[in-house]
């Protein structure tokens, strides 16, 4: 994903921010360059389509008949770019030249929670989407997604060593603590030889999320621990844990976010910033409110967003009066502030190619 604005090829910034109700114009938009794209830009995604912000356009350029409840990291051919939208049982891929509608050709289980990544499938690039209801979907360019129908149901998965991997799957019943991996470079093929499994010790610590930085580090975010697993030179056996590395794990999947060579996350009494040699609360100046002033039963539900050009790291939790406040962290100056989000359901940025 790039992270500047290129005037050579015209790749663009876009930012969008999807909101669960109208937009607060208290939050100033970000920086754009100039030269920007009259098309998607601050995109607000309200209520079931997708409409521009903060600009004089008011006609909606996407109509979609459900409401958009996610939207995942761009998929990029190489020529075109798109922002992937997801509802409760239906996808489409939205670019600078419309909107095409790729729900499979078996509608996705009803859900409210997605977890989605683009990655390289061989060489060619692909996006995995994962509703823990089903069975992992992927979409290459084509059609509408397809079905990965020899992998498995999985609580989280990602893209690691040119290879799908899943974690927590089904397999006849729930294994809370199974990494599994499909063959390199065929995120299809979960029966070939070089595909398997590794079980972490405990079955009664699942793992939550995965994470991975620099170096081919994957970070293994689990509800009581956190391991790390590094590439081996073996195909059969491609990866060696190492950890635990802290027993304080993730407890909401959701507020998982990669700052540099680590991330930022909610654990059981602070928020964390982890890496592959520290791991530290940040969250002293406002953790005795933040526990204090959210919901217990919607604790684990608490989603986050990384502004990463304004070194801003948001957590997003939901309040004993049902109201929903960003706690946001600013990393390099190692300060806090805190804001009313009720109005927003999701925050992302978008970079966009046309």
């Amino acid at each position: 994903m790039p992270d500047s604005y290129d005037q050579q090829t015209g790749r663009l910034i876009h930012i969008e921010t999807s909101l669960g109700g109208g937009l607060d114009m208290a939050t100033s938009p970000r920086d754009l360059p100039d030269g920007k794209s009259p098309y998607l830009r601050d995109v607000l995604v309200r209520m079931g389509n997708l409409s521009p912000a903060n600009t004089a356009e008011s006609v909606a350029i996407v109509s979609t008949p459900t409401e958009i409840i996610r939207h995942c990291a761009p998929y990029n051919t190489g020529v075109s770019q798109y922002l992937m939208l997801l509802a409760s049982t239906k996808a489409w891929a939205l670019s600078a030249g419309g909107c095409a509608d790729v729900t499979p050709s078996t509608a996705f289980t009803a859900t409210t929670r997605w977890e989605a990544y683009s990655m390289m499938n061989n060489v060619a690039p692909v996006v995995v989407v994962n509703n823990r209801l089903d069975k992992p979907h992927y979409w290459n360019g084509s059609s509408v997604f397809q079905e990965l129908v020899d992998s498995y149901k999985a609580q989280t998965c990602i893209g690691y060593l040119n290879r799908l991997f899943l974690g927590y799957t089904y397999e006849t019943s729930w294994l809370a603590n199974r990494i599994r991996w499909s063959k390199e470079a065929d995120i299809t093929d979960f029966l070939d030889d070089t595909a398997g499994f590794y079980d972490l010790q405990d079955e009664g610590d699942p793992i939550r999320r995965y994470g991975r930085v620099a170096g081919n580090i994957l970070f293994i975010f689990r509800e009581g621990s956190i391991y790390r697993a590094y590439p081996t030179s073996d195909p059969l056996d491609p990866i060696a844990v190492s950890g635990p590395q802290t027993a304080k794990g993730i407890w909401a999947p959701n507020s998982l976010q990669r700052v540099e060579d680590g991330f930022f996350y909610l654990g059981p009494d602070d928020i964390y910033g982890i890496s592959e040699s520290t791991h530290q609360g940040v969250g002293w100046p406002i953790r005795a409110a933040l526990f204090q002033d959210t919901d217990p039963a919607h604790l684990t539900k608490a989603w986050s967003f990384l502004d990463s050009r304004n070194k801003e790291y948001y957590l997003i939790t939901t309040l004993k009066d049902a109201t929903q406040h960003a706690w946001i962290f600013n990393w390099e100056q190692k300060v806090w502030s805190r804001q009313d989000f009720s109005d927003y359901s999701a925050l992302g940025d978008w970079f966009a190619t046309t």
